[in-house]
């Protein structure tokens, strides 16, 4: 994570920017392509992400979805994921 944008979802975590995520739900991750996999294709309840300082984040996954429109709405930023990421997404479909 290299910023934390603020939002109700995510209060009191700002002080975790700038770590790495090392798992999602208890996978080892790859790279950034990989991570965003693990996110969108979660059918959990929660998202667990374990960070590189030993840290733990858990967000409902139904919450978190809304939370993104809402986030990327706020701070003007039109797309949730670099085009490249979406585009393999469709691929893979």
């Amino acid at each position: 994570m290299f910023q934390v944008l603020m939002d109700e979802i995510n209060v009191g975590y700002e002080q975790l920017a700038q770590l790495q995520v090392i798992k999602v739900n208890g996978v080892e991750v790859d790279n950034l392509k990989h991570m965003c996999e693990l996110v969108e294709d979660c059918k959990e309840e929660s998202l667990r992400f374990d960070l590189d300082n030993g840290k733990v984040v858990i967000l409902n996954y139904n919450e978190a979805k809304l939370a993104t429109s809402h986030i990327l709405k706020r701070y003007r930023i039109p797309l949730a994921m670099s085009t490249d990421l979406t585009l393999e997404r469709s691929k893979r479909r």
